[in-house]
C-alpha cells in the first residue's frame, strides 16, 4: 500500500472554504457532487474517475490499482499511435479516453481523422466516437449539441443499434431542469419522450427498468396520477433489480396517498440520476 501510494500526489479539498475559492472551481471541473468523493486525475488534470461515497481500505486500494492500469493502458495507446498513426483502431481508443476526460484540445485532432477516414462508419469506428461525443456534451449540459450527435447517428441508419444510453440520459437531462423552465410541461414533455423511446425499443437493455422508473416518476411530476401508478405498480412487481424495485414501491406509496392533482413536487422524489 504504502508502495502504491507514492505513485500519486494526494490532495485534500475543501469546497466550501471561502479562503480558497480555486476548491470550488476544482469542484466544478470534476462534477463533484456530494461528499465524500475521491477523484483522480492526470498528470495533465484530466479527469480519470469520479468515485463518490466513502471507501474502506481495501476497496479503495483496489481502486487505486484500478486507476494506474487504465493509466499504464492508456500511456501505451499514445506509444502505440505515435508508431502508426493511421492504425484507425488505437485512434479511436485514445479518442474516446479523451472524450471521456473531456479533452477535446488533444481528441479533436482524432476525431477529425476518425470522421474523414470512416464517414460512413463502414468500419465501426465512427458510432462509438458519436456516442461519447453525445454523453459528453450531456455532462456539460450543452443538450443542442448532444441531439445533433444522436441525429448523426440515426443518420447512419444501423440495425440492432443500442441508443438506450443516450435517450435516457436525455430524458434525465430534460426531467432534472424542468421546473426551472417558463414551461416545465415542455420539458417532461421530452423527459418523456426519451424515457418512452427506451421502453419500447430497448427492452433488453440493462437500464430497460431504469427507463421505467424514471418514466413513472416524470408522470407524478406531471400531475398524471394513474399513469405513473400504473408504470410503478407493474414494476415495483416484475422489476428484476431489487433498488428498482424498491424504489419503485417507496415511490408508489408515497403517490397513492396524493389527491389527483396538485402533486406537491417540490416534496417528492425527483428524476435524477443515483
Amino acid at each position: 500500500m504504502i508502495e502504491l501510494s507514492k505513485k500519486f500526489v494526494a490532495l485534500k479539498l475543501n469546497p466550501e472554504d471561502e479562503a480558497h475559492p480555486e476548491n470550488q472551481e476544482l469542484q466544478q471541473k470534476y462534477k463533484v457532487s456530494g461528499y465524500p468523493a475521491v477523484v483522480f486525475a492526470s498528470a495533465d488534470g484530466d479527469l480519470i474517475s469520479n468515485n463518490s461515497g466513502y471507501r474502506p481500505p481495501v476497496p479503495f486500494l483496489q481502486l487505486m490499482r484500478q486507476t494506474l492500469t487504465e493509466e499504464e493502458a492508456f500511456q501505451k495507446l499514445i506509444q502505440h499511435h505515435q508508431k502508426d498513426p493511421q492504425d484507425l483502431q488505437t485512434t479511436t481508443d485514445l479518442a474516446l479516453i479523451y472524450i471521456k476526460r473531456e479533452n477535446l484540445t488533444r481528441g479533436q485532432p482524432l476525431i477529425d481523422q476518425i470522421i474523414e477516414q470512416d464517414a460512413n462508419n463502414a468500419g465501426g469506428y465512427l458510432l462509438p466516437i458519436y456516442l461519447e461525443l453525445g454523453l459528453m456534451y450531456l455532462s456539460q449540459s450543452k443538450v443542442e449539441l448532444a441531439e445533433s450527435k444522436l441525429e448523426q447517428i440515426l443518420a447512419l441508419k444501423l440495425v440492432n443499434l443500442d441508443l438506450s444510453d443516450l435517450y435516457l440520459n436525455l430524458g434525465l437531462y430534460y426531467g432534472q431542469r424542468a421546473d426551472g423552465q417558463p414551461d416545465p410541461k415542455i420539458f417532461f414533455k421530452k423527459a418523456i419522450s426519451n424515457f418512452e423511446t427506451v421502453v419500447q425499443k430497448y427492452p433488453q437493455s440493462q437500464i430497460y427498468e431504469d427507463a421505467q422508473l424514471y418514466l413513472g416518476i416524470t408522470y407524478m411530476l406531471q400531475e398524471e396520477k394513474q399513469l405513473a401508478i400504473g408504470i410503478l405498480e407493474k414494476l415495483s412487481q416484475t422489476a428484476k433489480n431489487d433498488d428498482i424495485r424498491d424504489r419503485a414501491k417507496t415511490v408508489l406509496g408515497n403517490l397513492r396517498v396524493l389527491p389527483d392533482k396538485g402533486v406537491d413536487t417540490g416534496k417528492e422524489e425527483q428524476v435524477n440520476s443515483d
